[in-house]
C-alpha cells in the first residue's frame, strides 16, 4: 500500500506541466518513459538548431528566424500576426504557457509521439515480413519513425 507522500511522488511525476491534473498525453509520457538514445539525440539536435542563443529555451523570435510564416492564411490576411501565429504553432511544445520552449518540454513531444510512430514502424514491420514471405524485397527504415 502506498503512503500519502509516495503518491504525491508519483502524481508528479505525472503532471509534467505542473497544472494538478494528469492528461492522457501526460499519461502516456509516463508511462513509455525515455526516448531511446538515438532518438534522444536527434531531438536535442533539432532543439539546438532552434535555440539559437544557446539559453537553454526556444523562443517565439528564435522560431520566427527559422521559420517563414508569411504563408499562413490568417496571417496573410492579416487575421493574424506572425508572433501570434508562431505562438499558437509553439503551443504543441509549449506546455506551461509561457512562450518558450525547454528541452524537456520538446522531449515530452516527441515522447508523445514516439508511441503512435513506432505502431506504425510495427506494421511496416509487418508488411516487411509479409513481403518477404511472398518472395518480394523492400527496405523499410522505420527505425526513423520510432520503430524497433
Amino acid at each position: 500500500e502506498l503512503n500519502a507522500r509516495e503518491i504525491d511522488d508519483i502524481f508528479s511525476y505525472f503532471d509534467r506541466d505542473k497544472n494538478g491534473f494528469v492528461d492522457v498525453t501526460e499519461f502516456l509520457v509516463g508511462i513509455r518513459g525515455d526516448l531511446n538514445p538515438r532518438r534522444k539525440k536527434l531531438v536535442k539536435m533539432a532543439f539546438d538548431i532552434l535555440d539559437t542563443d544557446r539559453s537553454g529555451f526556444i523562443t517565439v523570435e528564435e522560431m520566427i528566424s527559422k521559420y517563414d510564416v508569411s504563408h499562413n492564411p490568417e496571417v496573410q490576411s492579416g487575421r493574424k500576426t506572425a508572433k501570434q501565429a508562431m505562438k499558437e504553432f509553439m503551443a504543441q511544445w509549449d506546455t506551461d504557457g509561457d512562450s518558450t520552449v525547454s528541452l524537456e518540454e520538446f522531449e515530452d513531444y516527441y515522447k508523445a509521439i514516439h508511441r503512435e510512430l513506432g505502431m506504425k514502424a510495427k506494421d511496416m514491420n509487418d508488411v516487411r515480413s509479409r513481403l518477404g514471405e511472398q518472395g518480394l524485397s523492400g527496405d523499410f527504415n522505420v527505425e526513423l519513425f520510432g520503430g524497433s
